[in-house]
């Protein structure tokens, strides 16, 4: 790949909106940026964030003094000139210190506003007037005084005033973002827009989306303009949306329904589909029975006990109402699938094509979720309109689904037929673009085969690794060195100061906002040379992220070996392959020591309080308490340990092991006792039902991959390949670990 011309400035990008998670990037690239390495048809790979950034610390459990670590140990690479007048010494960073007691009244005025303690928030606003991160408790403040007086001049000019004196700060998208919210809570349209139209990264929100549309259709009803528009609208975000229990999406639905009654029956399928049966139920309680092409009461024993009332209605199918039978194969589809097959085919014969095709998009998912070698047949039976039928909830879930049951297959003409069916978006991904290839490669296409492996072999992720492979050519050989970190300009950046004092705190998900807006208009050197100031800083996490956010791969950047003795001396202990534990750690924690997860993993290798006490006792740790799991070196000893017996208990297999340790080793085990013959570990990989933990076995292995390859001096690179290898099923048993 090729660097970027040095720049500092570039237009705006607004982020894509998706649900946090630990390893996403943290801002696509500039919208200027055209060397990045180009797909098969011309396009520019990017990467979307999320707004929220990097969640790894709860603001509900904080350490104000860390424990003290031992100091790492960077490698030492030559570096390139900085984009910024660089000097031989890094100057030293700006003084964030502050008094450990003001620290902890921080920490206490957030947990206030969490809880809406007025009184609180104020007292801590004035207090905290001079901490790094005063004009956060300010905003807090004026929020919940907002939030008690919406309507009240003299809060609203307040507001005003704040987010005029911190434009262009994040702060005042955090403002503008809130003070929509309570807008749309108040009914406040015009206020609602005039916000949501500034709003650069959260557009994209849940609520908002919903609540714009809930406006927009308020409109279109009281002026009787563009009704038909608004309504398609309406229906195309309740039908997209990620969060259907959230309040503002409730009252969208409401509304929807309330200015076309006659769509109940559309949106009761919709929340069908969703798995919200609950609120499907008191749809049907509270609609006009006319609305609705099934007996209510018949409806409601449904939905009360599908089970039951499949029992009672089993042999007489052919007696009940299409629709009625529509609504048992979609309530039972999750939990007992080859029921709702029989239903499904029991019915089918008086549904209309596209009821059919919804109704078979369905089971399918469901089966191939289930990893059930006939999910590909049952999506055959929803047709040509497979995914795509009006009112079908999860179009490139489903169509995905079906590329992935058609893997499992081993029938590549099915795989071909299926990835072609992928909306563009999706084909030209690297996992659909290796898949299509290898396909074509199978039925007798070599050539094109090749173009289409070359298009993505020189990525560095999981599918460019093996494109590689499939070209018998060595993996990219990136030694673009890192930059010497200019401290003196990022010193003077409010965005990243705030960033550091969040850090400090452990509030890392409120920092990586800061941090990920001090990125939105800076070009490829800019990013590179933040990322080293991260690094040197000890900012791993910010560190790799902010380097992933380029085309230009610095390896020693994206692939840092922060705690080196430590992780290599317990990896050694435990009698693992070092490269194996960094590629995991990377992807648990970046590094990240006082890392905890929203189930309460902890450490670096995030480790369970409750499977870490069982490898304390199976090691003979008598004194080991729940709180040393943030120590780096009772964390990778309990870590390495634990990792070790997973992969003894999986013989050895690296998928195996490495999809247990994400998931457990029951669901691991349960997923190789559903192959009906030995499989390939890409294809294993690819299939694995849980979206993160799919994702974690491909970057943990192909992490490994890199550590080992990029820090072996005698270049005896391991092949990811090889560490895949082939799973063989295995009868399902209990796995007597936690």
């Amino acid at each position: 790949m090729t660097a970027a011309t040095s720049s500092w400035a570039a237009p705006a990008l607004t982020p894509a909106q998706a649900a946090a998670n630990l390893t996403a990037p943290d801002l696509a690239l500039p919208a200027d940026e055209t060397d990045a390495a180009p797909l098969s048809d011309g396009t520019v790979r990017t990467y979307a964030v999320p707004e929220t950034g990097l969640v790894m610390v709860t603001p509900h459990v904080v350490s104000v003094t860390p424990t003290p670590v031992t100091p790492v140990v960077r490698e030492t690479v030559q570096p390139e000139a900085a984009p910024v007048t660089p000097t031989a010494e890094t100057p030293a960073a700006a003084d964030l210190t502050t008094d450990p007691k003001t620290d902890e009244l921080f920490i206490n005025t957030y947990r206030a506003y969490q809880k809406k303690d007025t009184a609180a928030v104020t007292t801590g606003a004035e207090t905290l007037a001079t901490h790094p991160l005063a004009i956060y408790p300010e905003l807090w403040n004026l929020l919940l005084q907002l939030s008690k007086s919406p309507q009240d001049a003299k809060q609203q000019q307040k507001m005003t005033a704040f987010i005029s004196r911190h434009h262009g700060d994040y702060i005042a998208e955090r403002a503008r973002t809130d003070w929509a919210r309570i807008a749309a809570e108040q009914n406040d349209a015009g206020r609602f827009r005039t916000l949501y139209r500034r709003l650069d990264w959260n557009q994209t929100e849940s609520d908002l989306v919903c609540s714009k549309a809930r406006f927009d259709l308020a409109d279109a009803v009281r002026t009787k303009k563009s009704l038909p528009a608004a309504l398609t609208a309406a229906h195309r975000v309740l039908l997209e949306t990620g969060k259907p229990d959230d309040g503002a999406c409730v009252k969208l639905r409401s509304a929807y329904l309330t200015a076309d009654p006659k769509a109940a029956w559309p949106v009761f399928l919709i929340l069908m589909q969703q798995k919200r049966f609950n609120q499907a139920r008191e749809l049907a309680t509270l609609t006009n029975a006319k609305q609705f092409p099934v007996n209510k009461k018949a409806l409601s024993e449904l939905l009360t006990n599908p089970t039951k009332w499949y029992k009672r209605h089993a042999k007489r199918l052919n007696r009940e109402p299409a629709a009625l039978l529509l609504v048992a194969a979609l309530r039972l589809a999750s939990s007992d699938t080859q029921t709702a097959v029989k239903i499904a085919e029991s019915v089918s014969p008086r549904l209309s094509a596209a009821r059919r095709s919804l109704l078979w998009s369905r089971v399918g998912l469901e089966a191939a979720l289930n990893l059930d070698e006939s999910a590909s047949a049952y999506f055959a039976r929803a047709g040509k309109m497979l995914g795509t039928a009006p009112d079908t909830v999860g179009k490139n879930f489903i169509l995905t689904w079906n590329a992935r049951a058609a893997l499992r297959t081993g029938d590549w003409k099915k795989v071909l037929a299926a990835v072609n069916k992928l909306p563009p978006a999706l084909k030209r991904s690297d996992a659909w673009i290796y898949w299509r290839a290898r396909g074509l490669e199978k039925t007798g296409h070599p050539k094109k085969a090749r173009q289409l492996f070359a298009s993505i072999s020189g990525h560095t992720e999981f599918y460019g690794l093996l494109a590689c492979e499939a070209l018998g050519k060595p993996y990219p050989d990136y030694q673009r060195p890192a930059p010497i970190p200019n401290a003196s300009y990022w010193d003077k950046n409010p965005s990243v100061q705030r960033a550091l004092a969040f850090y400090r705190l452990d509030l890392n998900a409120e920092g990586n906002r800061e941090w990920n807006w001090a990125l939105r208009k800076l070009k490829t050197d800019a990013r590179l040379n933040l990322a080293a100031y991260a690094g040197s800083r000890d900012l791993f996490h910010r560190e790799i992220n902010t380097s992933e956010t380029t085309p230009a791969v610095v390896f020693s950047q994206r692939y840092p070996r922060p705690h080196q003795t430590d992780i290599e001396n317990a990896a050694q202990t435990a009698e693992l392959n070092p490269a194996w534990v960094y590629g995991l750690i990377r992807q648990e924690s970046r590094f990240v020591r006082q890392a905890r997860s929203s189930v309460g993993a902890q450490g670096m290798m995030q480790v369970m309080p409750r499977t870490a006490r069982w490898v304390a006792a199976h090691l003979a740790l008598n004194d080991f308490s729940d709180e040393q799991l943030t120590d780096t070196s009772v964390n990778l000893t309990i870590g390495c340990r634990y990792l070790k017996l997973v992969a003894d208990a999986f013989e050895g297999s690296m998928p195996l092991a490495t999809a247990a340790y994400n998931a457990g080793p029951s669901r691991s085990a349960a997923w190789r006792a559903k192959l009906t013959r030995a499989e390939e570990g890409a294809v294993f990989a690819e299939t694995i039902p849980f979206t993160e933990t799919r994702n974690y076995v491909q970057r943990v292995l192909a992490n490994t991959v890199h550590y080992a390859s990029y820090y072996n001096s005698d270049k005896n690179v391991i092949k990811l390949s090889a560490i895949l290898g082939t799973v063989t099923p295995k009868p399902i048993q209990n796995v007597a670990l936690p």
